[in-house]
Protein backbone atom coordinates (compact mmCIF):
# COMPACT_ATOMS: atom_id res chain seq x y z
CA UNK A 1 0.00 0.00 0.00
CA UNK A 2 1.12 3.45 -0.51
CA UNK A 3 0.77 6.41 2.86
CA UNK A 4 1.84 9.57 2.76
CA UNK A 5 2.13 12.02 5.48
CA UNK A 6 3.28 15.98 5.29
CA UNK A 7 3.80 18.41 7.31
CA UNK A 8 4.04 21.92 6.14
CA UNK A 9 5.59 24.60 8.19
CA UNK A 10 5.36 28.54 7.62
CA UNK A 11 5.77 31.56 9.88
CA UNK A 12 2.51 32.02 12.05
CA UNK A 13 0.56 30.94 8.49
CA UNK A 14 2.63 33.07 6.21
CA UNK A 15 5.49 33.38 4.16
CA UNK A 16 7.39 36.06 3.13
CA UNK A 17 7.92 37.11 -0.26
CA UNK A 18 11.65 37.79 0.18
CA UNK A 19 11.72 34.11 2.02
CA UNK A 20 9.97 32.30 -0.68
CA UNK A 21 10.57 29.13 1.06
CA UNK A 22 8.96 26.53 3.63
CA UNK A 23 10.01 24.05 5.78
CA UNK A 24 8.56 20.45 5.14
CA UNK A 25 9.13 17.10 7.26
CA UNK A 26 6.84 13.65 6.27
CA UNK A 27 6.95 10.07 5.24
CA UNK A 28 6.09 7.93 2.14
CA UNK A 29 5.59 4.54 1.99
CA UNK A 30 5.57 2.74 -1.73
CA UNK A 31 7.02 5.51 -3.54
CA UNK A 32 10.65 7.26 -3.17
CA UNK A 33 9.70 10.08 -4.63
CA UNK A 34 7.34 13.31 -3.30
CA UNK A 35 5.92 16.11 -5.80
CA UNK A 36 4.90 19.46 -4.21
CA UNK A 37 2.76 21.47 -6.15
CA UNK A 38 1.98 25.63 -4.75
CA UNK A 39 -1.04 27.02 -6.77
CA UNK A 40 -2.17 30.75 -6.18
CA UNK A 41 -5.33 32.40 -6.31
CA UNK A 42 -4.43 33.66 -10.16
CA UNK A 43 -3.69 30.17 -10.89
CA UNK A 44 0.05 30.39 -11.23
CA UNK A 45 1.64 27.05 -10.71
CA UNK A 46 5.04 26.20 -9.14
CA UNK A 47 6.29 22.06 -9.34
CA UNK A 48 8.84 20.63 -7.64
CA UNK A 49 9.73 16.92 -5.55
CA UNK A 50 11.88 15.20 -3.25
CA UNK A 51 13.54 11.84 -2.70
CA UNK A 52 12.30 9.80 -0.01
CA UNK A 53 15.56 8.58 2.28
CA UNK A 54 15.68 4.94 3.03
CA UNK A 55 13.96 5.07 6.07
CA UNK A 56 10.36 6.30 4.53
CA UNK A 57 11.10 9.92 5.74
CA UNK A 58 11.24 13.21 3.48
CA UNK A 59 13.13 16.69 4.68
CA UNK A 60 13.56 19.98 3.30
CA UNK A 61 14.36 23.10 5.43
CA UNK A 62 14.29 25.33 1.82
CA UNK A 63 11.38 24.13 -0.46
CA UNK A 64 10.76 26.73 -2.80
CA UNK A 65 7.53 27.61 -3.23
CA UNK A 66 7.99 29.03 -6.59
CA UNK A 67 8.91 32.76 -7.59
CA UNK A 68 5.92 33.06 -9.98
CA UNK A 69 3.27 33.25 -7.20
CA UNK A 70 1.52 36.41 -6.05
CA UNK A 71 0.74 37.75 -3.07
CA UNK A 72 -2.24 36.14 -1.45
CA UNK A 73 -3.54 32.86 -0.34
CA UNK A 74 -1.77 29.88 -2.03
CA UNK A 75 -2.28 26.24 -1.58
CA UNK A 76 0.20 23.94 -1.11
CA UNK A 77 -0.20 19.68 -1.88
CA UNK A 78 1.82 16.84 -1.61
CA UNK A 79 1.58 14.36 -3.49
CA UNK A 80 2.48 10.58 -4.09
CA UNK A 81 1.42 8.04 -7.08
CA UNK A 82 -0.36 4.90 -5.98
CA UNK A 83 0.48 1.52 -6.48
CA UNK A 84 0.62 1.11 -10.11
CA UNK A 85 3.10 3.95 -9.97
CA UNK A 86 0.52 7.03 -12.37
CA UNK A 87 -1.22 9.57 -11.37
CA UNK A 88 -4.42 8.80 -11.73
CA UNK A 89 -5.52 6.85 -15.19
CA UNK A 90 -2.23 7.80 -16.42
CA UNK A 91 -1.32 11.21 -17.24
CA UNK A 92 -0.17 11.70 -21.02
CA UNK A 93 3.12 12.90 -21.92
CA UNK A 94 6.78 10.74 -21.30
CA UNK A 95 8.65 9.95 -18.24
CA UNK A 96 7.67 8.56 -15.22
CA UNK A 97 4.81 9.61 -13.27
CA UNK A 98 6.11 12.78 -11.48
CA UNK A 99 7.63 14.04 -14.83
CA UNK A 100 3.98 13.73 -16.48
CA UNK A 101 2.94 14.90 -13.58
CA UNK A 102 5.18 18.55 -13.80
CA UNK A 103 4.18 18.54 -17.31
CA UNK A 104 0.63 18.70 -16.23
CA UNK A 105 1.57 21.41 -13.71
CA UNK A 106 3.10 23.09 -16.20
CA UNK A 107 0.41 22.80 -19.08
CA UNK A 108 -1.76 23.98 -15.84
CA UNK A 109 0.21 27.33 -14.81
CA UNK A 110 -0.14 28.51 -18.70
CA UNK A 111 -3.64 27.51 -19.19
CA UNK A 112 -5.38 31.05 -17.64
CA UNK A 113 -7.00 30.02 -15.18
CA UNK A 114 -7.95 30.44 -11.82
CA UNK A 115 -6.65 28.82 -8.64
CA UNK A 116 -9.95 26.88 -8.15
CA UNK A 117 -9.93 25.52 -11.39
CA UNK A 118 -6.58 24.63 -11.43
CA UNK A 119 -7.05 22.82 -8.17
CA UNK A 120 -9.83 21.04 -9.62
CA UNK A 121 -8.44 19.77 -12.94
CA UNK A 122 -5.29 18.71 -10.97
CA UNK A 123 -7.53 16.39 -8.20
CA UNK A 124 -9.99 14.97 -11.61
CA UNK A 125 -6.75 13.64 -13.19
CA UNK A 126 -5.15 12.53 -9.72
CA UNK A 127 -6.44 11.66 -6.59
CA UNK A 128 -10.45 11.74 -7.93
CA UNK A 129 -10.05 10.03 -10.83
CA UNK A 130 -11.96 6.41 -11.11
CA UNK A 131 -10.12 3.64 -9.02
CA UNK A 132 -7.25 6.10 -8.00
CA UNK A 133 -5.18 5.35 -5.16
CA UNK A 134 -2.87 8.65 -5.42
CA UNK A 135 -2.30 10.37 -2.10
CA UNK A 136 -2.39 13.89 -1.64
CA UNK A 137 -1.79 16.17 1.64
CA UNK A 138 -2.99 19.36 1.62
CA UNK A 139 -2.32 23.11 3.76
CA UNK A 140 -2.46 26.41 2.63
CA UNK A 141 -0.32 29.64 3.84
CA UNK A 142 -0.70 33.44 2.71
CA UNK A 143 1.96 34.74 0.32
CA UNK A 144 2.86 38.33 2.01
CA UNK A 145 5.10 41.04 2.00
CA UNK A 146 7.86 41.13 4.83
CA UNK A 147 6.12 42.56 7.69
CA UNK A 148 7.61 43.00 11.72
CA UNK A 149 5.80 44.63 14.42
CA UNK A 150 6.21 45.46 17.51
CA UNK A 151 3.34 44.31 20.28
CA UNK A 152 5.06 45.38 24.02
CA UNK A 153 7.48 46.76 25.65
CA UNK A 154 7.87 46.87 29.33
CA UNK A 155 10.75 46.25 31.90
CA UNK A 156 12.60 43.34 32.23
CA UNK A 157 10.36 40.91 34.70
CA UNK A 158 7.33 42.67 34.26
CA UNK A 159 5.87 41.47 31.32
CA UNK A 160 2.69 43.67 30.07
CA UNK A 161 0.47 44.26 26.80
CA UNK A 162 1.52 47.19 25.24
CA UNK A 163 3.67 49.65 25.96
CA UNK A 164 5.14 50.48 28.98
CA UNK A 165 7.16 52.99 30.77
CA UNK A 166 10.81 51.45 31.21
CA UNK A 167 13.32 53.15 33.89
CA UNK A 168 17.10 54.35 32.94
CA UNK A 169 19.40 51.53 34.02
CA UNK A 170 16.41 48.94 33.55
CA UNK A 171 16.55 46.43 30.39
CA UNK A 172 13.90 46.77 28.11
CA UNK A 173 11.83 43.83 26.83
CA UNK A 174 10.71 44.43 23.25
CA UNK A 175 8.00 41.76 21.44
CA UNK A 176 6.50 41.57 18.24
CA UNK A 177 5.73 39.31 15.35
CA UNK A 178 7.37 38.75 12.07
CA UNK A 179 6.66 36.74 8.96
CA UNK A 180 10.12 36.08 7.72
CA UNK A 181 11.88 32.88 9.01
CA UNK A 182 14.16 32.97 11.78
CA UNK A 183 18.05 32.47 11.15
CA UNK A 184 17.84 33.18 7.59
CA UNK A 185 16.83 37.07 8.96
CA UNK A 186 17.53 38.99 11.40
CA UNK A 187 15.39 41.84 13.85
CA UNK A 188 17.49 44.80 15.07
CA UNK A 189 15.40 46.87 17.61
CA UNK A 190 17.34 50.45 18.27
CA UNK A 191 15.95 52.80 20.62
CA UNK A 192 16.41 56.78 19.26
CA UNK A 193 16.10 59.74 21.18
CA UNK A 194 13.70 62.48 19.74
CA UNK A 195 17.01 63.99 18.14
CA UNK A 196 17.12 60.66 16.63
CA UNK A 197 20.48 59.51 18.22
CA UNK A 198 21.08 55.87 18.70
CA UNK A 199 21.33 54.98 22.22
CA UNK A 200 20.39 51.25 22.54
CA UNK A 201 20.51 48.40 19.86
CA UNK A 202 19.82 45.13 20.26
CA UNK A 203 19.33 42.12 17.79
CA UNK A 204 18.16 38.22 17.14
CA UNK A 205 18.00 36.08 14.48
CA UNK A 206 16.03 33.48 16.61
CA UNK A 207 12.18 33.15 16.93
CA UNK A 208 9.25 30.77 17.24
CA UNK A 209 7.78 29.77 13.52
CA UNK A 210 4.45 31.09 15.09
CA UNK A 211 5.91 34.14 14.04
CA UNK A 212 6.67 35.88 17.69
CA UNK A 213 9.92 37.16 18.72
CA UNK A 214 11.74 39.07 21.98
CA UNK A 215 14.72 41.22 22.36
CA UNK A 216 16.44 42.84 25.47
CA UNK A 217 17.94 46.08 25.17
CA UNK A 218 20.46 47.37 28.38
CA UNK A 219 19.47 50.70 29.11
CA UNK A 220 22.38 51.41 31.46
CA UNK A 221 23.89 54.83 31.03
CA UNK A 222 21.45 55.50 29.29
CA UNK A 223 20.12 59.30 29.17
CA UNK A 224 16.79 60.74 29.29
Amino acid sequence: DTELEANFQTIGGQVSVDDRVVNVTGTSLGSQTVAFIFIDERGNVHYTDLTVDDDNTFEEEDLNVGSDLVEGQVSAHAMTAGRDDQFGEGLSGSGDAYSRLQALAGRLDSDSLTGDQVRARLTDQTTEAVASDDRMVTTRFRLADSRTTIGSVYPDGMEASGVNPVGVDDTMVVEGRTNLRPDDNSITVELLTQEGDSVALATTEEWSYDGTYMVSLELEDVQT
